[in-house]
């Protein structure tokens, strides 16, 4: 959530007063499968799956920073947001746009140039398209926990990434394992979606609970980016909500028997 506060408030500080922030619009709301926003790591598919280490490398991927053209890795594509953001700041859009951005954990407003490469970095450092030959750490965590790249890393080659030495190098320790954690055994959702219609029950209602409380929670979030001094804690319970759905989703069988039904991250059908 961190991540995404700190996202909409660049957004907001760009956009012209009055102009609406639409989880529920294609712009903001992916479809799965889907690939990386705007062209980062062209040809790339996100799917849903049940997580094991194929899709942890999907994670890692997601993350990665990548030498390459821009728009390879998301790193990249922080790179080129950093560089145009402040290009466009200069040459269109001077005042800021503050009145409806949120303060959230480690969220400021986007007031300018400054603001806007803190926020990048927060980004970055906690992992997305943070660099892979430095400090594998998140800066924000108290703990030094590893950065989500690096976390996921752990899982693909299940093994802890450690340090070695006093000079900061880290490698994958064989002789600590990682485990992926227990899940349910929940079918590869559709790349179109369930049709409720074609669901027996109890699927059908389950599905239809579970969008219905996406869709409220998109509606929420919307209204947080959207109605000045809005507090991102309020959508909160919705997406504790959400969780308990898509849970039950996934203690539902598929009329075979040998794996269960998922979240499709749709909207109700009309």
């Amino acid at each position: 959530m961190l991540h995404l506060a700190a996202a909409c408030n660049m957004l907001v500080a760009l956009l012209d007063p009055g102009t609406p922030v639409d989880f529920l619009g294609d712009e903001l709301r992916p479809t799965f499968p889907t690939p990386v926003p705007r062209g980062a790591r062209p040809g790339f598919l996100v799917h849903l799956r049940r997580l094991d280490q194929s899709q942890a490398q999907v994670f890692a991927d997601i993350e990665a920073s990548l030498p390459g053209a821009p728009m390879d890795s998301i790193g990249e594509f922080y790179d080129v947001l950093e560089t145009k953001f402040a290009e466009f700041i200069h040459t269109c859009h001077p005042q800021m746009q503050t009145e409806r951005q949120i303060e959230f954990d480690f969220v400021t407003k986007i007031d300018g140039i400054d603001a806007m490469r803190r926020a990048i970095a927060i980004i970055r450092g906690q992992g997305e398209g943070k660099p892979q030959d430095g400090d594998p750490r998140d800066p924000t965590d108290p703990q030094g926990g590893l950065a989500h790249f690096f976390q996921f890393m752990e899982l693909v080659k299940g093994q802890k990434y450690e340090p070695i030495g006093p000079g900061g190098s880290y490698e994958f320790n064989p002789n600590q394992p990682v485990f992926l954690p227990a899940t349910h055994e929940m079918a590869d959702i559709p790349d179109d979606g369930y049709h409720v219609q074609q669901l027996q029950e109890p699927a059908q209602s389950k599905l239809k609970a579970f969008r219905l409380v996406y869709q409220q929670l998109l509606v929420k979030l919307s209204d947080t980016w959207n109605q000045p001094g809005s507090d991102l804690l309020n959508t909160f319970p919705l997406m504790t909500e959400l969780t308990n759905a898509a849970v039950a989703l996934m203690q539902t069988p598929t009329p075979n028997g040998a794996v269960f039904y998922g979240p499709d991250f749709r909207l109700p059908e009309p």
